[in-house]
C-alpha cells in the first residue's frame, strides 16, 4: 500500500474521531436559552435564526468551491476557526448586533463543514476503489455524531445550571483542540493530476467556479429544488428544536433536564443514521422527499395539540 493509500485509510478513522469532537458543543442545548437570558424576544430571536439560514443558503455555494478549489482539510480547518469565532462572540454577546454576528459565523462554520466533511470520506474511499462503502460509513459517522451529542447535551445542560460561560468556555476549548486535529488529515486527490492544494490553479478557477455553480442551479430544476427543499425543511425542524427549549424552560425545567431531552432524542436520531444504509434501499429518494415533509407537519401539529409534546420535538 503506497503512502498516500495509507494516508486515505487514516482519513476514514481520524473522521470518526473528529466528528464526535466536532459535534460535543455543549452550548448546543443552551445558547437559545441564553439570548432570552439576554433579553432577547422571541421575535428578535426567529429573526436571528432566520439570519443564520440566509446566510447558510448565500454562503453554500462559495464555501463548496474553497473545499473543491483549495482543499477539504483546508475547508475544515477554516470552519473550525469560524466556529471557534462564533462561541467567543457569544460569550461576549449583550446585544441584538452581537447575537446577529454569532450567527453569521455560526452558519458559516456550518457551511465550510458540511460538504467537505463528507467530500473527503468519499474522496479518500474512491481513491481506495471503496467508494461504494460510503452509506455504511456515513450512517455509522452519523450514528457517533448522535452519541457526542447525547453527552453535549447531558455535560452542557449540567454546566448550564451552574454558568452558561462555563459551558461556552469548554465548548471554545474543545473547539480550539478541533483546529489542530483537522491539519492531521490527508488530502485527498482533487482530480487525475493533482494530489493536493495547488494556490496558483485555485484562485484562477475560484470565481469561476462560483459562477458556474449558480449557473447550474439555475438551468437545473432538480438541483435548485433539492436545494430549497433541504433549507426550508431544517429552517422548520430548526425553529422548532431551539423555540422548545425556551417552551421547556417556560414549563419550569432546569437547563440539565432540558438537556436530557434532547439527548434522547439524540439517541433516537443514532439509531435512525446507524440503518441509514437500509433505508436508501427502501426508500427511494421520491419517497424521501414525499415521507420527510410528512413527518415534520405531523410532529408540528402535535407539538401544537398534543398533550405530550416532547416526542414529537425529535
Amino acid at each position: 500500500m503506497d503512502k498516500l493509500a495509507v494516508g486515505m485509510e487514516k482519513n476514514i478513522r481520524r473522521n470518526y474521531v473528529f466528528s464526535f469532537l466536532m459535534n460535543l458543543r455543549l452550548s448546543g442545548g443552551l445558547w437559545m436559552i441564553y439570548m432570552a437570558f439576554k433579553g432577547m424576544s422571541l421575535t428578535q430571536i426567529g429573526l436571528l435564526e432566520g439570519i443564520f439560514h440566509v446566510t447558510s443558503l448565500a454562503m453554500e455555494v462559495p464555501t463548496g468551491s474553497i473545499a473543491d478549489l483549495f482543499g477539504r482539510k483546508l475547508s475544515r480547518a477554516l470552519g473550525r476557526c469560524m466556529s471557534l469565532a462564533s462561541i467567543l462572540i457569544l460569550i461576549a454577546s449583550s446585544d441584538f448586533t452581537h447575537f446577529l454576528f454569532f450567527m453569521v459565523f455560526s452558519a458559516l462554520s456550518y457551511n465550510l463543514e458540511s460538504g467537505s466533511g463528507e467530500a473527503l470520506v468519499y474522496d479518500s474511499l474512491k481513491y481506495l476503489g471503496k467508494s461504494e462503502e460510503f452509506m455504511r460509513i456515513a450512517g455509522k459517522q452519523e450514528a457517533i455524531f448522535q452519541c457526542s451529542s447525547i453527552v453535549a447535551f447531558l455535560v452542557g445542560g449540567l454546566l448550564g445550571t451552574l454558568d452558561y460561560h462555563l459551558a461556552f468556555w469548554v465548548s471554545a476549548a474543545i473547539i480550539t483542540f478541533t483546529i489542530g486535529y483537522s491539519l492531521l488529515f490527508v488530502e485527498p486527490p482533487i482530480d487525475s493530476d493533482s494530489t493536493g492544494f495547488s494556490p496558483k490553479r485555485s484562485l484562477k478557477g475560484f470565481a469561476r467556479q462560483i459562477a458556474d455553480s449558480f449557473g447550474v442551479i439555475a438551468k437545473t430544476r432538480k438541483v435548485a429544488f433539492l436545494i430549497l427543499f433541504t433549507q426550508t425543511m431544517l429552517a422548520f425542524c430548526t425553529c422548532i428544536f431551539f423555540y422548545m427549549q425556551n417552551f421547556w424552560k417556560g414549563e419550569g425545567m432546569s437547563e440539565f433536564q432540558i438537556g436530557v431531552l434532547l439527548a434522547i432524542g439524540s439517541l433516537a436520531a443514532g439509531v435512525t443514521a446507524s440503518k441509514v444504509h437500509k433505508l436508501q434501499t427502501l426508500l427511494r429518494e421520491k419517497r424521501m422527499l414525499i415521507v420527510l415533509p410528512l413527518a415534520a407537519v405531523i410532529s408540528i401539529w402535535a407539538l401544537a395539540l398534543a398533550p405530550f409534546k416532547a416526542p414529537f420535538s425529535f
